[in-house]
């Protein structure tokens, strides 16, 4: 049964990428993007734009399945149903996406490090 995380390898495959390169980019480790492509873990809305740009490809075609949008055959949700389309049409939200995410990041990234600072602390302390 084709997928979104199937297509996703598809295309990974047709531009000669590596896993390992798509990994990095993503900021996310080669493991975990394996599992995605094998329709291990669930691939969520918010990845679909750094893909597509990584892919140099429009959202949609990362949406594409059996010949119609994931989106508009599985979700009724009209919000969700045209999420994809919505952040790659529109140049201004999707910088702000983009400026969200990068947020998100750095502070995931900021409490990576508080984690091991604690973590050194605590050995520290013993």
């Amino acid at each position: 049964m084709q997928t979104i995380n199937s297509n996703v390898k598809k295309i990974r495959q047709q531009k000669k990428l590596t896993q390992d390169f798509v990994a990095k980019k993503l900021g996310v480790s080669r493991v975990w993007y394996n599992k995605l492509e094998n329709d291990e873990v669930a691939i969520k809305v918010d990845i679909l734009p750094k893909l597509a740009e990584i892919f140099k490809v429009p959202v949609q075609e990362l949406t594409q399945v059996n010949d119609s949008n994931y989106f508009s055959t599985t979700n009724n949700n009209s919000q969700i149903k045209n999420i994809a389309n919505v952040v790659n049409d529109n140049s201004e939200i999707k910088e702000l996406y983009e400026k969200l995410l990068n947020s998100k990041n750095d502070l995931l990234a900021e409490k990576d490090l508080r984690i091991k600072n604690l973590e050194e602390r605590l050995r520290q302390m013993k």
